[in-house]
């Protein structure tokens, strides 16, 4: 019996992505069925990346509000996905893509005081390697 309840969401996630593969006119749909696997069965080992995807699909779909909560779902309920650092850096382009500047600035806040030494947020570090090349 384990082993089926183990299989069910493997099957939703195969689901989602031959859908996502298959049908790209329907983002809205896509970040539904990988939403879904993501809130119904969060310790399956691919729930992080069907709620990335889920926010990818949303964003695909110029729902940036859904995109956002899903990206936000992904930093807050996944900390130790490796999808976590590119959520942070989605929320604000999302917000900026989305003519939202002062959500944006928020978004890209937020990712330079998590990340200080990364080059995408655009600390003294960059400017002074910049400089130098």
């Amino acid at each position: 019996m384990h082993r089926a309840e183990a299989a069910i969401p493997a099957c939703y996630y195969r689901a989602a992505e031959t859908v996502a593969a298959r049908d790209t006119t329907n983002q809205e749909r896509v970040a539904g069925l990988f939403a879904k696997v993501a809130t119904r069965w969060p310790n399956f080992p691919n729930a992080h990346l069907a709620q990335y995807r889920a926010g990818l699909a949303y964003e695909k779909a110029g729902n940036p509000r859904q995109a956002v909560a899903m990206m936000q779902a992904l930093i807050d309920r996944f900390p130790k996905s490796e999808y976590v650092k590119d959520a942070h850096l989605k929320v604000a382009t999302i917000w900026e893509n989305a003519k939202e500047p002062a959500k944006a600035a928020e978004g890209y806040t937020a990712f330079a005081n998590r990340y200080p030494d990364d080059e995408s947020a655009g600390g003294e570090e960059s400017a002074t390697e910049s400089e130098a090349q």
